[in-house]
């Protein structure tokens, strides 16, 4: 449960989003640790992805049943198979291949499929503690990680991370008659949200990408 993980400074407390994932800290979770060894000591290399996927809210709206599986025209039709089980199932493949190999090759593969990747990490988080307290992280250099999420066929070597805020606006009642101009609380909030925008579009025009790709990491809890 993610409630094992407090005492770590990158746990995240997802509880405290409320609603769906108010009990999200004694929620039961598994993840599916696997450990290739080659044929000598080397690196360590990581094969992250996770196995949660996005609920159905409309299933009627899906061409395909979306729990078909159909392959039509090179393409599986189902949850999650771009994000993110085509990836995880594509790191599984690999490993498959390379456990028949071992003589071939150096070093220890990892192959790590988590819980919780939508929302807070967590699963990674306890993961990580499991195998290095078992001793799969003891070698001198650091492990390198392969997270397979869809990057447009591209290998990204960093990735937009997640802000996670809560923005109150606090006022005092008035008659509408007796206010002035600009007293509704809510300009506080609209100016707060406005700038924060701009902050966006200027980190979007430093990095050179698409502004609306930075919108997807940013939500707003009304509250």
């Amino acid at each position: 449960t993610a409630g094992q993980l407090v005492d770590d400074p990158n746990y995240v407390p997802v509880q405290s989003f409320g609603g769906q994932y108010a009990d999200d800290r004694d929620r039961p979770k598994q993840n599916v640790i696997g450990v290739l060894r080659g044929a000598k000591p080397g690196k360590t290399l990581l094969l992250n992805g996770h196995y949660d996927v996005e609920p159905i809210i409309h299933p009627e709206r899906w061409e395909r049943p979306w729990s078909s599986g159909s392959i039509i025209d090179g393409k599986i039709w189902g949850r999650g198979a771009s994000d993110m089980l085509g990836g995880l199932s594509s790191q599984l493949y690999v490993a498959s291949r390379l456990a028949k190999t071992r003589s071939e090759w150096s070093g220890q593969i990892i192959f790590n499929a988590v819980a919780d990747e939508e929302v807070g990490g967590n699963g990674t988080l306890a993961s990580l503690r499991t195998l290095r307290d078992d001793g799969f992280l003891d070698e001198p250099e650091s492990p390198s990680c392969l997270i397979a999420e869809p990057s447009s066929a591209t290998i990204a070597l960093e990735s937009l991370g997640f802000l996670h805020m809560i923005l109150r606006a606090q006022g005092v009642a008035r008659h509408m008659a007796g206010a002035a101009l600009r007293e509704n609380v809510l300009y506080d909030m609209i100016d707060v949200i406005t700038d924060f925008s701009g902050v966006l579009h200027a980190a979007a025009d430093r990095a050179n990408v698409d502004r609306d790709k930075f919108w997807h990491a940013f939500g707003l809890i009304q509250g």
